[in-house]
């Protein structure tokens, strides 16, 4: 399993020795060692810019964040050898971004060397547009941005990427209102914060894995509409059925607004025929 977390000053030769594995394979392309395997860890963890992940006990990858004008700069990224080809990169690129939507910043912005042409498509594919190259540090360097929702948009995409998908309790006061009204789509009416981690729990227990996605967002000022699809498996109480370990996946639409930076209300309606039709013990049966 892996735990991403903030850089303490422990990790500090252990994230010298993963950007030496990491870079190794562009030293040959390059007259002098890559960036990041001289970068001053010590002084970014002590500045609060590095966040690490671990599986194992050990480091796997690191992030390496500072403020810029206007956004966010990812200055450095970086997945041990053993670890690549699993996706942790993604999951790196994402905890940029949940941490740029926490700061209310709309943009982030990366660099990367010429020589290291695999990042480029790399990067294209996760949204990053390039915006131009040049000479900077002695390096010769591509730079990419991307753009991030911003407002409601921004506040919806949080409250099912962090609060549902990953449970991450420590997102809800950030995102959610204190007075949240909220109906799910299991019908269920909530009000407040503590309200809402009542519902969510309950979901929960009938699904640990239980996964939103978004497949269509529209936002207007403070108020914006989503359509939805659920997925899970029947572990628990859910739909006042008890558990079939069946796995299940069904439609919804919500309808949110925000006020003051925050959303003060969602309104959900699901799809709980289709639901129950794939969780009754007989599914043929009427």
């Amino acid at each position: 399993m892996t735990e991403f977390r903030k850089a303490g000053p422990s990790d500090v030769p252990e994230l010298s020795r993963l950007a030496r594995s990491a870079y190794a394979v562009y030293q040959p392309r390059m007259r002098r060692p890559p960036a990041p395997v001289t970068a001053d860890y010590a002084a970014a963890v002590r500045a609060g810019q590095v966040w690490v992940a671990e599986e194992g006990g050990r480091l796997a990858g690191l992030l390496v964040l500072a403020g810029a004008s206007g956004g966010l700069l990812l200055e450095n990224i970086a997945v041990h050898p053993d670890a690549q080809g699993r996706g942790l990169g993604a999951d790196l690129l994402a905890l940029a971004e949940r941490e740029a939507a926490r700061r209310g910043l709309a943009e982030i912005r990366l660099y990367t060397n010429e020589a290291m042409t695999e990042n480029l498509p790399y990067y294209r594919r996760h949204g990053y547009e390039e915006t131009g190259r040049g000479e900077q540090d002695g390096y010769r360097r591509v730079f990419f941005r991307k753009r991030l929702p911003v407002g409601i948009e921004a506040l919806v995409r949080r409250f099912y990427a962090d609060l549902w998908n990953r449970w991450d309790d420590e997102a809800v006061e950030d995102v959610l209102a204190e007075d949240f009204a909220f109906r799910g789509s299991m019908g269920t009416h909530t009000q407040g914060r503590d309200g809402w981690r009542g519902y969510r729990d309950a979901i929960r227990r009938g699904a640990p894995d239980f996964r939103n996605e978004i497949i269509e967002l529209v936002a207007d000022g403070q108020r914006a509409a989503a359509r939805l699809s659920y997925t899970g498996h029947h572990a628990g109480p859910l739909a006042g059925l008890t558990a079939t370990g069946r796995q299940f996946e069904y439609a919804g639409a919500a309808f949110f607004t925000a006020r003051d930076g925050r959303l003060a209300s969602a309104w959900v309606l699901g799809d709980l025929d289709g639901l129950r039709r794939q969780l009754r013990p007989d599914p043929d049966l009427p």
